[in-house]
């Protein structure tokens, strides 16, 4: 996890801490997470609101929070240089990442924002 953002965080790990391989020479897990342990009291709420949500409605609000509207980019090895813009993650292609129809997916990404909205009304209570 580079970004120190909530919904980096909150992409990267899907509210959760991941576990190390134990390979200290090939992962650097250990210094990310040890970079993570003075979380702020937003990152922490983020965790706890994310860890909240189904799994389906987790997986729908990172989906829109981090594909949906984005350009896919394909690199050639034979021309690295040369980047070329695919298409666009639309609510078809992102529906067809998690293995569900177009409404399905829609109706959990409501579903996930409605969630958040109702945690983060509680916690200002």
């Amino acid at each position: 996890m580079e970004s120190r953002s909530v919904i980096g965080a909150l992409v990267d790990f899907k509210g959760q801490i991941p576990k190390s391989s134990g390979f200290s020479g090939f992962c650097t897990l250990a210094a990310k997470v040890d970079r993570m342990r003075d979380w702020s009291d937003i990152h922490l709420l983020a965790c706890m609101i994310v860890r909240n949500l189904s799994d389906r409605q987790r997986e729908a609000v990172v989906c829109d929070r981090a594909y949906r509207g984005r350009t896919k980019v394909a690199i050639d090895p034979f021309m690295p240089d040369k980047p070329v813009e695919v298409k666009l993650w639309d609510d078809k292609e992102c529906a067809r990442e998690l293995g569900c129809t177009v409404p399905a997916l829609r109706q959990r990404i409501v579903d996930g924002y409605s969630s958040i909205e109702q945690a983060l009304r509680a916690h200002q209570s």
